[in-house]
């Protein structure tokens, strides 16, 4: 009986992975496909194919749009016509907050990587317990009483998009040797996910 649990809990290891991979590439796959996969019907030669194959065809040809686009944008028209763009959508008053919102949180995600400055520790939300975030300036904020403190975002599980912003005295940051894309993994993961440098390692601040 032991043994059957164990082969059972080994296969769920190994298959578990790849059902969630198969299952995200089904989701994208089913639900981008048909934004350009309903094209095809206009065509006559592809008519009669399954549905299937339209939102196939359709997600192929969306990553080719996306990567099109992305050229046109690194170009000078492509950054001139994003600069127009930008300004029309800020003077619209009931989209540009949606609009202005979605671009920050696109270029602090996926854009502007350097806004996340190195991941750094913290003895919150009480003592003894750690909590990881990302230091957002490396400039300290100065008080009336001396007190020198710096910006610090601390993502939430699992959308690290997310969270809180505390001003953190100096002395109370800890640094550690995690990569942002690291602790991204940790916050997405809910923390199933472990970065090497965080294997085997004592708590920070320990002996």
């Amino acid at each position: 009986m032991k043994n059957l649990k164990r082969y059972f809990l080994a296969g769920l290891v190994s298959l578990l992975p790849l059902g969630v991979t198969a299952f995200l590439i089904y989701f994208l796959v089913d639900t981008l496909g048909p934004i350009l996969g309903s094209l095809l019907h206009f065509l006559p030669a592809m008519r009669h194919l399954p549905q299937v194959a339209y939102s196939v065809i359709g997600f192929v040809l969306l990553l080719i749009a996306i990567l099109l686009i992305g050229m046109l944008a690194t170009g000078f028209a492509g950054t001139w016509l994003l600069r127009l763009t930008s300004e029309f959508f800020s003077r619209l008053p009931l989209l540009r907050t949606v609009y202005g919102t979605a671009r920050q949180l696109t270029d602090a995600v996926l854009v502007d990587r350097k806004s996340l400055k190195k991941v750094i520790a913290l003895e919150y939300p009480r003592r003894g317990m750690y909590s990881i975030g990302f230091l957002m300036s490396e400039t300290p904020v100065s008080f009336a009483n001396g007190k020198k403190c710096v910006f610090v975002f601390l993502p939430v599980t699992p959308t690290p998009t997310s969270g809180q912003v505390h001003l953190v005295p100096v002395e109370e940051i800890l640094e550690t040797d995690l990569g942002v894309d690291e602790a991204l993994k940790v916050f997405v993961s809910g923390g199933a996910v472990m970065p090497e440098s965080l294997r085997n390692r004592p708590p920070p601040g320990s002996a």
